[in-house]
């Protein structure tokens, strides 16, 4: 599920936590960026996982390796005691994660 109204990763992982859902946590990112370009166009959405410029996490604690095929270049790349938020950009379908200052207003995805 997505919504239309823009938030912070907080805000965002709140909205997905009142509709009794989570910040999504994608298998396959490639397929899920291909679809929500296609319905939605440009539009950036939050995923749940952040990092502090040692590692990335899913909400579940599970570690997202720094290699994972669908980074963007250049990407996890936040500084050490920085935190960061995990952004899915559909208009890069073959690179479609990016880390992103969790205080941007993007849409949430919800599971």
């Amino acid at each position: 599920a997505y919504s239309s109204v823009a938030s912070t990763w907080a805000e965002a992982r709140e909205m997905c936590h009142q509709a009794h859902l989570t910040l999504a946590e994608p298998l396959d990112p490639f397929a899920v960026a291909d679809y929500l370009f296609t319905v939605t166009g440009h539009r950036n959405y939050w995923l749940g996982g952040r990092g502090d410029g040692s590692k990335f996490r899913w909400s579940s604690g599970e570690i997202i390796p720094s290699n994972w095929a669908p980074w963007r270049t250049g990407n996890p790349g936040n500084k050490v005691g920085t935190k960061h938020c995990l952004r899915l950009a559909p208009e890069y379908r073959t690179s479609p994660l990016m880390s992103t200052t969790c205080s941007t207003q993007l849409y949430p995805l919800c599971q």
